[in-house]
């Protein structure tokens, strides 16, 4: 399991988190553990959802990223195709493939969603969530960009990532891809 902390666009400044931080994981060889955890003045946060959420609650939508949500883009080593992963506190997600950076966009029907929940307290908000990733990447290094959508209630949004690109928020672009997780080891 690795930590890292999201950095805030520096074009897209908010007040209400001090921090938003995620440790990532794999649990065998195609699994990816997420478990993501806004910190500071949560309530000044438009969440979608209103209510603890388990598994069971959770089912697939579109257009997350439009509102708060947590996401993860994942791709095998040296390729150029990925898989993006969006999380609402709504219980809402979504999976969807990419041949190339922001080409050829299709829902991925390989993935589970094994586990998902999230929580709000009173300064922090957790969201975890447990997916086995389609066959194509057994057995390979993953490289991730993880990053989050923070709508505060007045409607402006704040992107934070592991890494930005230059320019505008484009949690897409290669530069983002920050992480790795290396393959199980074989033996």
């Amino acid at each position: 399991m690795q930590t890292y902390r999201l950095i805030c666009h520096p074009d897209t400044p908010q007040s209400a988190l001090s921090d938003v931080e995620v440790v990532i994981g794999r649990r065998g060889v195609c699994c990816l553990s997420l478990s993501f955890r806004a910190i500071g003045r949560v309530g000044e946060v438009a969440w979608p959802g209103d209510q603890l959420l388990g598994f069971e609650n959770w089912e697939q939508a579109d257009e997350l990223w439009q509102h708060s949500c947590f996401e993860a883009f994942v791709r095998a080593e040296a390729e150029t195709g990925y898989t993006e992963l969006n999380f609402a506190t709504s219980g809402k997600w979504a999976a969807y493939g990419f041949r190339d950076y922001r080409e050829g966009m299709a829902p991925v029907e390989e993935l589970t969603l094994h586990s998902a929940s999230w929580q709000i307290q009173k300064a922090r908000t957790d969201l975890n969530a447990v997916l086995g990733l389609p066959p194509a990447y057994q057995g390979k290094n993953w490289e991730l960009a993880i990053s989050a959508v923070i709508e505060a209630r007045d409607g402006n949004k704040s992107f934070w990532a592991l890494a930005h690109s230059p320019g505008k928020p484009d949690f897409h672009h290669p530069d983002c891809f920050a992480a790795t997780l290396p393959a199980p080891d074989a033996s």
